[in-house]
């Protein structure tokens, strides 16, 4: 269902009258694409339950479904206005008046182009192409269908975007905007006609172009692929000038100096869906990139006058910006591997410090952790591979398959330290050794505790309901001053939250009752601090800031090399024994 987005949720912005827009999406579009995609059985249901929410919105109509029986349903014109930030409203996100003027010119064209091309593949793969081979072009949606072995291609305008969608059943759902006279996916730089011409030479097993087709670019595949960064500054000259003109400036982007305001604009986060125009000159340079980073660590993060939250959201949302960049001019090099390492630190530090905040999105952060981690991992230019293959285990504790890729690595490429522990703490865990996890844990490096901090309310729970059934007898008491020394609970009122919800109780003489009847399973758990990782981040928080640009990630360095100096120690020390 991730080629048919337009039938999600988060499209319904609005529904209209049938005759109050020209930009508007009828059932049979619907239909013509399911029928025509193979998925007939997925109509009634999808439809079925389109038109019961939207009955008491919609005027009763009559339509005769082709193919299927005369039904009363209702003529649904679905509208979908195009997604803009308001802190963009003046530009960034509008389109310009000749592409709203040429976008059905270019994309029918385009469409056309294909269809005729395709056509032309039947007589040329007249001894390699099935029987089921067929191809056809009706209301603006292109569907190549190539058999049951290989599925069925769709290719389809999308109007309110300005974009043409693909669904292939190689590579799944696809959206291209129309960019250097070309149209281009920009999450990876490829073009439509590109990527047909690599899946259908990869079906085929021969080589297939696509160079007679309207604004297929004929140029060398790198240049057609991957725009040339031209911006040398934190903000490109026509944002900063848009936003300074309607006062779309940040608190954390004004300085006061002698007096004197001033502005040191950074380039907000867009959203790719939109369709805009991306130019060489919007696009910024890695060194640019780099500073950027540098600069919103060095400068804004540290600016102790405003909230952490609001300094947290600004300095997220830019360096969203900076991947974004990153991703559309294809970086890949040491540079950009050091701000992928910089953005994943920060991510961290983060997420510890505002655990218990209920303004902080701790989905949204875990899931950028995810991808800069993944990125980092598989770039060929990261020298500290057992630093982030340890937080990669940590953060990925309960994934069989992510413990046993974690293995491998340690296997394979001969890493050592931390990641020795972190596969020791993992140990501990499959065995239920909740002891010596925690013991694991604090000697861990700022790095891994800070990733495995969001796995430990889950573990109490765990650990709590394990000493409910142990203990659950007659009498039976456990100090809590116990359990506070093998645990990370920094005290008793780190336990009364789990009294509140009724999973253990302490009496007068603070002794733990334990009763396998507070055995629950379903607990909202609470992250807190934690008193000695809280102490080495009070040194974080307080060093000066020096010129050196990644200051964040050379600390947390710094803590685990001194760490590894006194693992060293203590077995140079053993071994002498």
């Amino acid at each position: 269902m991730e080629s048919f987005d337009f039938l999600s949720k988060q499209h319904l912005y609005s529904i209209e009258n049938p005759f109050s827009s020209q930009n508007s999406l009828t059932l049979w579009d619907i239909v013509g694409v399911l029928q025509n995609s193979g998925l007939q059985t997925l109509f009634s249901t999808v439809i079925g339950a389109t038109l019961k929410k939207l009955n008491t919105l919609l005027k009763a109509r009559t339509l005769v479904l082709p193919k299927y029986t005369q039904i009363p349903v209702r003529n649904i014109f679905l509208n979908f206005p195009i997604k803009s930030n308001p802190s963009n409203s003046n530009g960034t996100q509008n389109f310009t008046k000749d592409i709203k003027l040429h976008y059905e010119k270019i994309s029918n064209e385009t469409l056309e182009s294909l269809t005729e091309r395709l056509d032309e593949l039947a007589d040329e793969l007249d001894d390699i192409v099935s029987n089921q081979y067929d191809v056809s072009f009706s209301n603006g949606v292109l569907n190549l269908k190539l058999g049951s072995e290989h599925g069925t291609y769709v290719i389809n305008k999308q109007t309110p975007n300005l974009q043409i969608w693909l669904s292939s059943p190689i590579s799944g759902p696809k959206r291209f905007d129309f960019i250097d006279n070309t149209w281009i996916y920009k999450r990876t730089g490829e073009t439509l006609h590109g990527l047909l011409s690599k899946e259908l030479s990869d079906i085929f097993k021969t080589q297939i172009d696509m160079f007679k087709c309207s604004y297929m670019n004929k140029r060398h595949p790198k240049k057609n692929l991957i725009l040339k960064p031209e911006c040398t500054l934190m903000c490109p000259k026509d944002e900063l000038e848009m936003r300074i003109k309607n006062n779309l400036v940040s608190s954390l982007e004004k300085f006061v100096n002698n007096s004197k305001i001033e502005y040191r604009l950074v380039k907000e986060y867009g959203r790719p869906a939109a369709g805009k125009i991306i130019k060489s000159n919007d696009l910024r340079t890695i060194d640019t990139l780099l500073k950027t980073t540098n600069y919103l660590i060095r400068e804004v993060y540290s600016r102790d006058n405003f909230e952490f939250v609001s300094r947290y959201e600004f300095v997220f949302d830019r360096l969203r910006s900076v991947r974004q960049d990153m991703i559309i001019a294809r970086y890949n090099d040491e540079k950009s591997n050091k701000i992928h390492e910089i953005i994943l630190c920060f991510y961290l530090v983060a997420d510890y410090k505002l655990c218990a905040s209920n303004k902080y999105d701790e989905f949204m952060n875990y899931q950028h952790v995810k991808e800069v981690l993944n990125l980092i991992l598989s770039s060929q230019y990261c020298t500290k591979k057992a630093w982030f293959y340890s937080v990669y285990l940590l953060m990925n504790l309960k994934n069989f398959t992510s413990v046993n890729n974690a293995l491998k690595a340690w296997k394979n490429l001969s890493l050592e330290y931390p990641l020795n522990e972190c596969i020791g703490l993992c140990k501990a865990y499959l065995n239920r050794n909740y002891v010596r996890l925690f013991k694991i844990y604090k000697n861990l490096p700022l790095l891994c505790q800070l990733a495995f901090h969001r796995r430990i309310p889950e573990i109490e729970v765990e650990m709590i309901n394990i000493m409910n059934t142990a203990y659950s007898f007659k009498n039976s008491k456990y100090s809590v001053e116990n359990l506070l020394k093998i645990t990370l609970f920094n005290g008793r009122h780190s336990l009364e939250k789990y009294e509140e919800k009724n999973l253990l109780s302490i009496d007068l003489d603070n002794n733990i009752l334990f009763s396998k009847h507070h055995c629950q399973n379903n607990i909202n758990s609470v992250r807190e601090k934690i008193d000695f990782v809280d102490n080495k981040l009070v040194d974080f928080t307080e060093i000066k800031i020096s010129n050196h640009s990644n200051f964040i990630f050379n600390f947390i360095l710094l803590n685990c090399i001194l760490h590894r100096l006194l693992h060293s120690v203590k077995q140079q020390l053993f071994q002498s024994d």
